[in-house]
């Protein structure tokens, strides 16, 4: 798990590019409710317009990363249920392992997503350097000027309703429309949806995957305890109550 997180890590800053693969349809989805920008101190690098670009839209994929929470639980909800199967093959010891304690995996998916919301300058650090010097001004200017467009939110939340299955009828106003077909066609949006696609040939990837990882998963751990902890004591209170299982 580990391991695949860290070879997936520095797609989390790239996750609005790849939400503009699916078709444009022709009605709003309803947008997500608003919520306050989080805070971002200034990268220390050489501020080249690749720079200024990549690390804008790592700043705007965080402040709006609240809203792909809902992945997270439509991914958790999937892994479970997976979980679930596995363990009931494996007859009553792994059944009353998992009774007892299956729900730390799912405290430990809030955890994580807690942690990534929690501090976005740490994450900007790592990217904004990886992105200014792999992407060209062209190709980070198409990505910019998409998630500018006052019709993104609507752009956002239509991917949301298909990725996870809530509105499988959800559809995009015309200037949504419009505005993604502008990144799509654009030669500057085809080149960069080529390179994230290919992201893990790169062979500077895989560094840029661990440092991530390094920087994330301290702070996850930590919060997954606080979260466990928290959990078992409140367990405890009411088995002592008697309204608790053993």
């Amino acid at each position: 798990m580990i391991k695949m997180v860290g070879r997936l890590a520095p797609c989390f800053a790239l996750a609005a590019v790849m939400a503009t693969q699916a078709p444009a349809q022709a009605q709003p989805a309803a947008a997500p409710a608003p919520m306050g920008a989080m805070p971002m101190s200034p990268a220390p690098m050489a501020d080249s317009e690749q720079a200024r670009l990549a690390r804008h839209i790592v700043r705007a994929s965080f402040t709006n990363l609240h809203e792909m929470r809902p992945l997270l639980e439509f991914g958790m909800d999937k892994a479970e249920a997976a979980m679930k199967a596995g363990v009931a093959k494996t007859g009553a010891p792994g059944q009353i392992a998992y009774d007892r304690l299956g729900y730390w995996f799912r405290l430990f998916g809030d955890a994580s997503w807690d942690e990534l919301e929690s501090d976005g300058p740490k994450f900007e650090r790592i990217l904004v350097p990886y992105m200014a010097k792999h992407f060209t001004v062209e190709e980070l200017r198409a990505m910019a000027d998409l998630l500018d467009d006052p019709a993104y939110g609507e752009i956002r939340a239509y991917m949301m309703a298909k990725a996870i299955q809530t509105d499988p009828n959800a559809k995009m106003s015309r200037p949504a429309q419009l505005a993604l077909r502008r990144f799509n066609q654009s030669a500057g949006g085809m080149s960069l949806m080529a390179k994230a696609k290919d992201l893990p040939k790169d062979p500077d990837f895989e560094p840029v995957g661990l440092d991530l990882l390094a920087a994330w998963l301290p702070g996850a751990a930590r919060r997954w305890g606080e979260k466990a902890e928290a959990a078992e004591a409140a367990r405890a209170a009411a088995k002592a109550a008697g309204s608790a299982p053993n």
